[in-house]
C-alpha cells in the first residue's frame, strides 16, 4: 500500500483499468449539526433535546467520479474486522458491475492494520481490488469528504433524533437520496480543494 501521488490517477476516474473509489469514515452524533435558519422575528429558533451522553454512528463511504456510492453504517466503532468486511462487502459490489477498483483512503490505523494487510493476502490473486493511500494530512484530496459535508449541513442539518436507533435510520434515508442522486455525486469531485479535475 505504497503512495502515489492523485495526479497520476486522475485521468478520466481510471487507471490501469481500474475504477477509482474514494473512501472514508465519519460518526454521526444525537446532537444535531445545528446551521443557520429562519424564524419569526424576534422569536429565536430552538432545538429541543435530551440527550445526556454523546452517542454516535459510525458510517464508512465510497464514492466513484461515476456517481457510485457504497456505505455502512454501524452503532459501534470501525475496527479492523468491521473494515475487512466492508472491503469484502466492497469487492462484492464491484464484481457485479464488473469492474476491479483502486480503492484511495487515508492513512487511519485500521487502514493499515494486520487484518487489512492478511485480507489484502488473501485475496492477492483475485486483485480486484487495490489500495493506495492519499498523502498525509490532507483530507481535502478526498471528494469522500463532501459526503460528510452534505450530510451533516445539508441533510442532516438541525436534526435531533433521540434514540440511537432514530438517527441510524436517518443517516441511512440521507444516505439513499445521495447515492439516488449520481449528479450530486459527481460534483463531489469537482469540488474546489479535491484537485481530481483540472
Amino acid at each position: 500500500m505504497e503512495n502515489r501521488p492523485i495526479a497520476d490517477v486522475k485521468k478520466k476516474g481510471e487507471t490501469e483499468g481500474r475504477k477509482i473509489v474514494f473512501e472514508d469514515e465519519s460518526t454521526f452524533q444525537l446532537l444535531p449539526s445545528v446551521q443557520r435558519t429562519y424564524s419569526r422575528k424576534g422569536q429565536r429558533p430552538t432545538i429541543e433535546t435530551e440527550v445526556i451522553t454523546q452517542k454516535c454512528v459510525r458510517v464508512a463511504v465510497a464514492i466513484s467520479a461515476d456517481g457510485d456510492l457504497d456505505y455502512e453504517v454501524r452503532e459501534c466503532s470501525f475496527k479492523s474486522a468491521a473494515m475487512v468486511r466492508f472491503l469484502k462487502n466492497l469487492q462484492q459490489a464491484w464484481r457485479k458491475r464488473r469492474k476491479k477498483i483502486l480503492l484511495i483512503w487515508d492513512g487511519a490505523s485500521i487502514h493499515t492494520s494486520s487484518a487489512v494487510k492478511d485480507w489484502l493476502v488473501q485475496q492477492a490473486d483475485r486483485a480486484t481490488i487495490w489500495l493506495e493511500r492519499i498523502p498525509p494530512y490532507s483530507p481535502q484530496l478526498n471528494p469522500a469528504e463532501q459526503v460528510w459535508n452534505y450530510l451533516k449541513n445539508v441533510l442532516l442539518a438541525n436534526i435531533c433524533c433521540k434514540t440511537v436507533k432514530e438517527l441510524k435510520n436517518k443517516v441511512i434515508e440521507a444516505l439513499e437520496t445521495i447515492k439516488e442522486d449520481k449528479d450530486l455525486i459527481q460534483l463531489f469531485f469537482y469540488h474546489k480543494t479535491t484537485g481530481f479535475y483540472n
